[in-house]
């Protein structure tokens, strides 16, 4: 009988230990040290579902990948920028947004928002970086090479990062868990 009661616990120690989540339960991913919490990205994803056209001015259909997804690029390009000499401030993020997502846009919000600023960051900064790379203030592909060898590992519930494409593959569908290319310039409908 008591080894009936040690080996129950046991088992289930195990299967957490096999499945990631003993070792960091509450942690997306971790992107060169920095952590991307699973709260935070449940909040941006419940955030981006409530604003009005968020949906479609971006093509997300899974607010979780797009929120994880640019929280995951914010901080790779953070580690990558100062070995290309870029630097790029909050302010000028703001500026950028101004420009191209009027204050009267609904998805305005994803800047000031707090649960969607980080992944709102990610992706404001991806596009003031293909945009910089298209004028050849840098060698975008060095750039991108650079960005896969940032040390990047994602929480298995979200999928596994491939390093390679720069990508969180689906579990469940095999297919990208969020908007993780390398995209062209993005438009805000109007």
């Amino acid at each position: 009988m008591g080894l009936k009661r040690i080996a129950a616990p046991l088992v289930v120690v195990i299967a957490l230990l096999m499945s990631g989540c003993a070792q960091s339960p509450g942690v997306a991913a971790t992107v060169n040290g920095h952590v991307i919490g699973d709260y935070a990205v449940q909040q941006g994803a419940a955030a981006l579902k409530t604003m009005p056209g968020a949906a479609s001015a971006f093509g997300i259909t899974d607010f979780g990948g797009f929120v994880l997804s640019n929280e995951i690029f914010s901080l790779i390009f953070d580690a990558v920028m100062p070995d290309f000499g870029i630097t790029i401030s909050d302010d000028q993020r703001d500026e950028y947004w101004n420009t191209y997502v009027p204050a009267d846009n609904p998805v305005h919000a994803m800047w000031t928002d707090p649960r969607t600023k980080a992944a709102t960051r990610g992706f404001i900064t991806m596009d003031m970086l293909n945009s910089m790379a298209s004028q050849s203030a840098f060698d975008g592909t060095a750039f991108v090479t650079a960005m896969t060898q940032v040390s990047v590992s994602v929480n298995p519930r979200y999928g596994d990062w491939d390093q390679t494409n720069l990508d969180v593959a689906s579990r469940i569908t095999g297919g990208p868990a969020g908007p993780l290319a390398i995209p062209t310039a993005f438009q805000i409908p109007t």
